[in-house]
C-alpha cells in the first residue's frame, strides 16, 4: 500500500490553502475575478480543445480556464495542457476554491478487459489509488469512489439516450511506462476495466473538499491481450471524445 512519507498527514492542516493562493493572485493582478460557475468539464486532448474552440467559442478566463455559455447556462471548461494527477489536481483545487462544486472529467483510457474495444465508453465509479496525490488527502485505502449521486445521475442520463457504456473501476497510476504484465493480469482478474493517470486523485480531492466529480472515458488503446495496441488518433476516439463532451453539455444544462 502506498503511504505519504509523513504518516496521517491527511488529518493535518496545510500551511496555506487554495483560497489563500487565489487571494494572493487577486492582489498581484489588481483584483482579478476568480468567481467561477458551479459546474466544470475537464478535458486533456488538444484536438478536442480545437474542436470545442471551433464549435462552441469558449471565452478565455485564465490560463487553462475557459467559460462556455450553453442554453443560457454558464459552464467552466478546464483544459489541462499536460497529463497526470499532480497537474490536474492543482487546477481542481483552485477551481473548487473559486466556486466549482460539480465536474465531469473527460479523457481517454487504456482498456484492460479483452471484451473492450477502441471507442467504447467507460463510466468510472471508483479508482484504484496507485498514484501519490490521493494519499495526501485520504487514509491509505485501495479504492476511492466517485460521488454516488453524480454517478447515478450520469448513469440514468446515458441510459435514457441509449448510449452503450460500461461502468466500473479504473486503475490510476503515475507511471505509464511501468504498467507491468503481471499487474494487468491481476487487475483483469479483479474485473478492473481500464487504466488512467488522474481519476483517483480527482476523486480524493473531491471527497476531501466535499464536492462531486465523475470520470467518463473513451477507450483509446488496448492492453487486454497483454500487447499494447495504441489507437489514440483513430476516428472512433475522436468521435468518442466529442460525444462525451456533447453529453456533458447536455447533462449540465438539464440537471
Amino acid at each position: 500500500m502506498n503511504y505519504p512519507v509523513f504518516l496521517n498527514k491527511y488529518n493535518l492542516e496545510p500551511l496555506f490553502t487554495p483560497s489563500e493562493f487565489l487571494q494572493y493572485r487577486q492582489r498581484e493582478n489588481q483584483g482579478d475575478n476568480f468567481n467561477l460557475p458551479g459546474e466544470a468539464i475537464i478535458i486533456y486532448h488538444p484536438r478536442l480543445f480545437d474542436y470545442i474552440k471551433q464549435i462552441y467559442r469558449p471565452r478565455k478566463h485564465k490560463n487553462g480556464l475557459y467559460l462556455l455559455t450553453v442554453k443560457d447556462k454558464e459552464l467552466l471548461l478546464i483544459f489541462s495542457g499536460g497529463i497526470g494527477a499532480p497537474m490536474i489536481t492543482v487546477f481542481w483545487e483552485e477551481v473548487i476554491a473559486a466556486g466549482v462544486h460539480r465536474a465531469l472529467n473527460l479523457g481517454t483510457t487504456g482498456g484492460l478487459q479483452k471484451f473492450l474495444k477502441v471507442g467504447d465508453f467507460i463510466l468510472c465509479d471508483q479508482a484504484i489509488r496507485d498514484e501519490g496525490v490521493s494519499y495526501h488527502y485520504l487514509p491509505p485505502l485501495k479504492y476511492v469512489s466517485a460521488s454516488e449521486k453524480l454517478t447515478s445521475q450520469i448513469h440514468s442520463f446515458l441510459e435514457k439516450r441509449n448510449i452503450n457504456f460500461y461502468q466500473g473501476t479504473c486503475w490510476t497510476i503515475d507511471a505509464p511506462y511501468r504498467e507491468t504484465t503481471q499487474e494487468i493480469i491481476h487487475y483483469q482478474n479483479e474485473g478492473v476495466l481500464c487504466v488512467d493517470m488522474e481519476t483517483a486523485a480527482l476523486f480524493a480531492v473531491a471527497q476531501f473538499r466535499k464536492v462531486e466529480i465523475i470520470s467518463l472515458f473513451t477507450i483509446s488503446d488496448l492492453l487486454g491481450d497483454l500487447k499494447w495496441q495504441p489507437q489514440f488518433n483513430a476516428e472512433k476516439v475522436r468521435y468518442g471524445l466529442r460525444t462525451t463532451f456533447q453529453m456533458a453539455l447536455e447533462f449540465f444544462t438539464e440537471n
